[in-house]
């Protein structure tokens, strides 16, 4: 199994969006794909209709140990599974000190990795002991990124908290490359912009992966809980995030 972590500490810059569609678009190409929502807003389980309640085992009852991840699994579709953290990760820092606690999520995916070819994690947009365990389990990092005033900021601190994670839990994790998201080329943000993408990819010596155009059929596709590849499988942004499925695909390049 090959896991992928999407991973960015700027919120609003498509994370969630991508995660869920390179899932999807996975699992079209007959993959078999756990899904990981470690976000308290539980953002990647609401697209999915599948926020866990109170009285289900959430990813949370598996870092406490209550559970085996398994037993957190919710089945989206034929060749999907999803996991979440839920509300009660929000109190994550608080409650795990103990040794070794940087491996909790590592450990609980190995237990199933035989029953999947990829998993994909969904990370919140701040770097805390949630974020730690999704780079620590992961092969590779993907950072989506959007070319606005506010978009590129934390970088530098991205970096470094990567490079905390490879000294110290995880030596061998891939910085994939960034992922330019609501791309738009007339815009002139976007032009004035991609210079720091080229500064920014260099502090974080990756490739930049691809370009995912800005599009209204997002928006319409959030609303209605389905990931692009359904909602509007021909459009432009469609092909923009199968590109990057087929990048996946490709192996050796994430």
């Amino acid at each position: 199994m090959r896991t992928i972590s999407f991973s960015n500490q700027k919120g609003g810059v498509a994370k969630t969006t991508t995660a869920l569609n390179i899932a999807v678009g996975l699992v079209n190409a007959g993959k078999r794909v756990l899904a990981v929502d470690l976000d308290p807003q539980s953002n990647l389980a609401f697209s999915f209709n599948a926020v866990p309640d109170a009285s289900e085992v959430s990813l949370m009852d598996v870092f406490t140990g209550d559970s085996p991840l398994k037993d957190a699994v919710t089945s989206i579709r034929i060749g999907l599974d999803l996991v979440s953290i839920g509300l009660e990760g929000t109190v994550a820092d608080m409650k795990f000190t103990q040794m070794g606690r940087e491996y909790i999520l590592r450990d609980a995916i190995a237990a199933v990795a035989d029953a999947y070819d990829y998993c994909i994690i969904d990370t919140a947009p701040t770097l805390n002991v949630l974020t730690m365990n999704a780079l620590t389990a992961a092969d590779a990092v993907v950072i989506p990124v959007n070319l606005d005033a506010y978009g590129l900021t934390g970088i530098s601190q991205l970096n470094g908290f990567i490079r905390n994670v490879r000294k110290y839990t995880n030596q061998a994790l891939k910085i994939a490359g960034v992922v330019i998201t609501e791309y738009d080329p007339r815009a002139q943000t976007s032009k004035a912009l991609e210079p720091v993408v080229e500064n920014a990819v260099q502090i974080l010596d990756c490739p930049v992966l691809g370009k995912v155009r800005k599009s209204a059929d997002i928006g319409k596709a959030q609303l209605v809980r389905k990931p692009i590849f359904d909602y509007a499988p021909n459009s432009k942004v469609a092909k923009d995030y199968q590109a990057l499925v087929d990048l996946i695909l490709d192996e050796g390049n994430i």
